[in-house]
């Protein structure tokens, strides 16, 4: 990795580029009796090289507020459970395997004071190319065995704001308050290939799943935080946070998802809202209590020669 910058009066600017290369195999440890040709052994090496370009400028208003903006475009290498098409069975690898491509642009502001600091960022990221194998037990039509869903042409758009504030109360008192507004969707139409586990034939490829503007699952999209803290000049300090965490949504089923799935249900219809919805979990909240304490043993110790200290913390957290 190599990076650059450059520091002026009025602005500062950076740039950077990195360079990796991922080699990935699999090994099988038996040979399957479905598979005897490509279970067991070394698989063929799959190289991916990557390379990441990443520049920015920081606007310097006067020596408290500034202004920055970032772009970035890097290449990553798919994970290795996603390159094969059942990697517990056999080494067939996923058609036209590619690195991930990742654009992303961000902007904010920056306000920093003795007593006051404040942060707005504005972000913008598309994740195209990305791959993903699911596994599941299918009871469904022919299937009514444990498949593999491998999904190509996936892409992801990430964009919001976050927001921050750390003030210092004065008398050992200060607080933070945060917030993350993010909208995470699916912006195309994957491409689905289906392997099941028991028979050596592909069951099924290019099929089109239908999971355009769902939300990216398994992560909140906001998420909300305040907190206090007290910290007295005998080395002992309290905070009090609470934190909420809303607008997250369970997983989707590609197999609900295509044409075969759909070709017998009305449009429109009650059933087919269902199978195409998505489920939003509710919101949640925690209450989080932390204490700490300290003390410099060479007070008590002068044979130590380095500066020792005991350190005790307490943390306890409530959910609601």
């Amino acid at each position: 990795m190599s990076q650059a910058n450059a520091k002026f009066d009025r602005i500062d600017v950076f740039g950077a580029i990195s360079t990796t290369s991922t080699t990935m195999f699999r090994e099988g440890n038996y040979k399957n009796g479905l598979f005897p040709d490509n279970s067991f052994g070394k698989s063929e090496k799959l190289r991916f090289s990557d390379i990441g370009l990443k520049g920015g400028a920081t606007y310097k208003v006067n020596g408290r507020n500034y202004l920055f903006a970032n772009a970035a475009y890097l290449t990553r290498a798919p994970l290795f459970d996603n390159v094969f098409v059942s990697p517990r069975t056999r080494d067939v690898v996923v058609d036209d395997v590619t690195n991930e491509k990742i654009t992303s642009v961000e902007g904010g502001y920056l306000y920093t004071a003795p007593r006051l600091k404040a942060k707005a960022v504005f972000y913008h990221t598309i994740f195209n190319d990305a791959i993903e194998n699911r596994s599941f037990y299918l009871d469904y039509g022919s299937f009514k065995s444990y498949i593999n869903y491998t999904l190509t042409d996936i892409e992801r758009t990430h964009s919001g704001t976050e927001l921050s504030v750390d003030a210092n109360l004065g008398k050992g008192f200060s607080a933070t308050a945060a917030a993350a507004i993010g909208s995470y969707f699916y912006s195309s139409r994957p491409l689905a290939t289906i392997t099941i586990d028991n028979t050596n034939t592909v069951n099924s490829t290019g099929e089109t799943v239908y999971i355009k503007n769902l939300h990216v699952e398994l992560t909140p999209q906001n998420a909300y935080a305040f907190g206090v803290n007290y910290r007295s000049t005998k080395f002992w300090n309290v905070g009090l946070s609470a934190n909420y965490f809303a607008n997250s949504y369970f997983d989707f089923s590609p197999a609900r998802r295509t044409d075969d799935a759909l070709q017998n249900i009305e449009k429109d219809s009650e059933t087919w809202k269902n199978l195409l919805s998505q489920q939003r979990t509710d919101g949640q909240f925690t209450l989080d209590l932390s204490a700490g304490w300290s003390y410099k043993l060479n007070n008590k110790f002068k044979s130590l020669k380095r500066n020792t200290f005991f350190l005790v913390y307490l943390n306890v957290k409530q959910p609601a």
